[in-house]
């Protein structure tokens, strides 16, 4: 799921000449010897040939994160009977990986302190350090767990994220700021709808930016908020 699909750089291979076989093999082996589990079964065509690899029933072992985390969530609902397998379509699956209406944007202080530099003017200090898309609310927030040490919890900073975002999950876009690292954080909705093919990460980032520096869309390209 996390790695580049190739319908998107428009070189679909073609179906080996087992690809029929290796599903009827496939639709068995989950019916007959996993019909309670998510597993994957890895299995190779070569030719009219059908090769067995292996059973992975823990993505890497549980030492890694399976990423994106919605993905994860889907296949646990799916394994516990939460979620109606006949509503998981490819293109419910297809649009859940393209999602990119959840955005991060994180600021830092000018100064890299407090936020106050010494001026008296009421001029904004903070600089955009970076704005990154999520096709869910727990892959943003996963993000904030990087900021943890004695005393700022992954937990806590993980939950905090998720509070801010359930305020603004009725939005069409929604926006998380960090700053001062993870610890100061607040969220904002865009309202659209955003059209689905303007939806790409750039522009729905652009969209919170413009927002958060009170401009509209359009004026944000003229702007010069993100730092090297």
């Amino acid at each position: 799921f996390n790695r580049p699909t190739c319908h998107r750089q428009n070189k679909l291979p073609k179906k080996p000449p087992s690809w029929e076989n290796q599903y009827r093999i496939m639709k068995l082996l989950g019916k007959h010897m996993f019909p309670k589990e998510v597993v994957r079964v890895d299995v190779y065509g070569g030719g009219s040939e059908v090769y067995f690899s292996e059973f992975t029933y823990t993505t890497a072992g549980c030492w890694r994160r399976f990423q994106p985390m919605v993905v994860d969530g889907l296949l646990y609902g799916l394994m516990k009977g939460e979620i109606d397998a006949g509503l998981v379509t490819t293109e419910y699956i297809e649009d859940m990986l393209s999602d990119d209406s959840w955005v991060m944007l994180s600021l830092k202080d000018h100064d890299g302190g407090d936020g106050h530099d010494g001026n008296d003017g009421d001029g904004d200090n903070r600089t955009m350090v970076s704005s990154i898309s999520y096709p869910s609310p727990v892959d943003l927030c996963m993000e904030f767990e990087e900021y943890a040490d004695r005393k700022n919890k992954k937990e806590e900073l993980f939950d905090k994220c998720i509070r801010h975002l359930r305020k603004v999950r009725h939005f069409p876009l929604r926006c998380i700021v960090s700053e001062k690292n993870g610890t100061q954080v607040h969220s904002f909705g865009v309202d659209g709808p955003i059209r689905k093919d303007d939806a790409s990460s750039s522009s729905n980032e652009n969209a919170c930016v413009a927002k958060l520096a009170g401009v509209n869309a359009e004026a944000y390209s003229t702007l010069n908020v993100l730092s090297q």
